[in-house]
């Protein structure tokens, strides 16, 4: 019994001895392994808690720089690497560029990287997935082309199916990167790109909007926004302008109300917009801080949620239609000239056969004294009818440009005899205070003639709109202050506004209404005057109507000393004298028989031998059986289009060109051209005994000089 005891105890003591030592070992173990899972769910943890700080970094910025150093910052606290890079690509597309670089990759810093030199980077990105690559003996992998590392883990980039770039780590060793780095490297990435692409998508949106909104301003015309109760919700800078008002101003007035007037027939317009009923565009006159102008307004529809927004483009077109206007104005005038020039040719013909046979009969010693003054009468009536020819012509503007010595009390009284008819229609007194006597200018008749008439009329259209009350008057005066003659017109008019006065001599300002004014007047008045070297001014009388002043110098200061001597000459010659007069052959060539008899009688008086001929063909025959002295012209003779000589005349005979007078009643530009380079001396009709007898004498005198 005692036998099997002992040895039971000491099993039972070995069991135990034995069960206890298992024990401890078991919990070693089992201690061992929540150490190490505590250590893991530590690291988790810390994983977590770095990406979180991630995520709230990268949404923090939207700025690419900033994303990229976070993401270089996170990958150096997790990954162990001896560099790190990011590189990034427009659009998905190579090339990529390096946008940060660190550690032993920071001589790629700022590098362009092209698609045929992108290694390991390029090849990531082209199969969308992480790719590691190791060095195996002496083969190293090339993250780009010439750059070669011992170990290399590359993430791309990857969102909404576009790849926007790549993350490189390297290892100088031929480390490999754990399945643990690689998930990290992939999970960075992950964020970062979307990140990225969004910051993409940011900086489109935002360079889009700054360029919209740099097109919106620079738009040269106004641009507004309109919301569904015709409110400006957004305005450009042209719109600012044109109503004189800062863009913030105008934010929330109601147009055009607020912003350009009252306008009914715009309201309706954009009404008709909103029910697409409206025309393409509608035009209306507005009365802005700059003065009335005419707006030209197209309207387009943006449906919205609370009604449909109107986008308005409003276009100032005020110059634009003065232009047209006055092209409109110039094709009349030019239809009237052309009118003009040939009822002004087919009247000078018959005027000068009436004017140069009441020279002939006046001259003749053997008239009655009682038939004397008839015959003034008809040169006196032929002269006025010359006058009004050529008054037509310098209304038509169709006068040749000449400058002569013009006296300017006659150039005002002819002025004023234009407009005598208005002056008495609008019951208004005019004034004439002319200094006498007065020296001449030097100048353009018609352009003075029509300076004179522009400051006349607008002095009459001033007073005319003058309340009962006031009176009624306008007023010209000349007088002669050393070297100038000053001209000065005024009126009893309401006078220019003082703020207006630096704008009026501008092309196309005016204060008249629609219809009634282009703008132009006054500024061509002062470049006529400025062109003959004078100055127009406008100043403001006591009683504060207005007052404008012409200062020109006069003729002779600045004429060159041959044109002064030529014109003496010219004067100062004598018609030829009897003595001679029975030897100078003359032959006049005229296709009209009453002009070459009133020349031909003209000369007679002076006992030239005169011959006629009616067209170039007699003209040519009558050449080839005498020798004239003198041949008188007409241009239109030889063609009724364009006067040209022909050829052969002064081929023929070459001493013509010296003693070739050419007269004319052709008023056509190509005309007067054509004579300013044909080298003979002319006359225009009609023309006057004296001015014909003058001309005769200067071509003979010419002649004897030379002989």
């Amino acid at each position: 019994m005692i036998d099997w005891i002992a040895p039971a105890l000491i099993a039972l003591v070995a069991w135990w001895v034995g069960l206890r030592t298992g024990s401890r070992r078991t919990t070693r173990r089992m201690v061992t392994e929540a150490e190490l899972a505590r250590s893991e769910l530590a690291q988790r943890l810390n994983e977590l808690i770095s990406l979180q700080e991630l995520s709230t970094a990268l949404a923090e910025s939207l700025d690419v720089q900033n994303v990229v150093n976070s993401v270089a910052d996170h990958v150096s606290r997790s990954v162990a690497a001896d560099g790190t890079l990011v590189a990034v690509a427009k659009g998905g597309e190579l090339p990529l560029r390096v946008v940060m670089a660190r550690g032993g990759l920071s001589a790629l810093a700022g590098q362009e990287i092209k698609e045929r030199d992108a290694g390991l980077i390029g090849l990531a990105m082209g199969l969308e997935q992480i790719q590691v690559a190791l060095a195996v003996e002496q083969q190293k992998p090339e993250l780009v082309r010439g750059f070669q590392v011992g170990a290399a883990a590359v993430a791309p980039f990857c969102a909404h199916g576009v790849t926007v770039g790549a993350l490189a780590t390297v290892r100088h060793k031929a480390e490999p990167f754990s399945a643990e780095d690689q998930k990290q490297l992939a999970t960075v990435a992950a964020h970062a790109a979307i990140v990225l692409e969004n910051a993409r998508l940011f900086e489109l949106i935002r360079s889009g909007k700054e360029q919209w909104e740099t097109t919106f301003d620079a738009l040269a015309d106004a641009v507004a926004l309109l919301d569904h109760t015709n409110r400006v919700r957004r305005a450009n800078r042209a719109l600012g302008i044109l109503a004189r008002e800062p863009i913030p101003a105008l934010i929330g007035r109601r147009f055009p109300g607020d912003v350009i007037g009252e306008s009914a027939a715009l309201c309706g317009y954009l009404e008709s917009v909103r029910l697409s009923q409206a025309p393409s565009s509608t035009t209306t006159r507005a009365a802005l801080p700059g003065g009335t102008r005419t707006l030209r307004c197209t309207g387009s529809a943006l449906p919205q949620p609370d009604g449909d927004w109107l986008v308005i483009l409003i276009e100032d077109v005020t110059e634009r239609e003065a232009l047209e206007a006055q092209l409109i104005q110039n094709e009349k005038m030019a239809a009237v000239g052309q009118l003009v020039s040939g009822v002004a040719h087919e009247l000078n013909n018959p005027i000068s056969s009436i004017a140069g046979l009441a020279d002939f009969l006046r001259s003749k010693g053997s008239t009655p004294e009682g038939e004397l003054n008839h015959i003034d009468v008809i040169h006196e009536q032929a002269e006025r009818a010359a006058h009004i020819v050529r008054s037509l012509l310098s209304f038509a503007r169709k006068g040749p440009a000449e400058l002569t010595d013009v006296d300017l009390n006659e150039v005002i009284r002819s002025a004023t005899a234009l407009i005598s008819h208005e002056l008495k229609l609008r019951h208004i007194e005019l004034e004439l205070d002319l200094s006498e006597p007065l020296d001449a200018v030097r100048g353009d008749r018609h352009e003075l003639q029509q300076v004179v008439l522009n400051l006349l009329t607008n002095a009459v259209q001033a007073v005319g709109d003058n309340p009962p009350d006031r009176a009624r008057w306008v007023r010209a005066e000349t007088t002669q202050r050393d070297q100038h003659i000053v001209i000065t017109i005024s009126d009893s008019g309401p006078g220019i506004p003082a703020e207006l006065e630096p704008q009026i001599f501008l092309p196309f300002f005016t204060t008249k209404q629609a219809g009634e004014g282009t703008g132009l007047g006054l500024s061509i008045t002062y470049r006529i005057v400025e062109g003959h070297k004078g100055q127009l001014s406008v100043t403001r009388p006591t009683d504060g109507a207005s007052q404008f002043v012409v200062s020109l110098p006069v003729a002779g200061k600045d004429r060159p000393a041959a044109e002064m001597e030529a014109e003496s000459e010219q004067h100062g010659a004598e018609p030829a004298t009897r003595a001679n007069a029975g030897n100078i052959r003359v032959l006049v060539v005229d296709d009209d028989p009453a002009v070459r008899q009133s020349l031909g009688l003209t000369l007679a008086g002076t006992a030239f031998h005169v011959q006629y001929a009616g067209d170039l063909t007699e003209a040519r025959a009558m050449l080839r059986q005498h020798s004239y002295d003198i041949v008188i012209l007409e241009p239109r003779t030889l063609s009724p289009d364009l006067p040209s000589l022909p050829a052969d005349l002064f081929e023929n005979w070459p001493e013509l060109r010296s003693r070739t007078l050419l007269i004319t009643g052709d008023v056509r530009l190509e005309t007067e051209q054509w004579l300013a380079r044909s080298q003979c001396p002319y006359l225009r009709k009609p023309v006057s005994a004296q001015a014909l007898r003058t001309a005769v004498t200067t071509i003979l005198q010419a002649r004897a000089s030379r002989s």
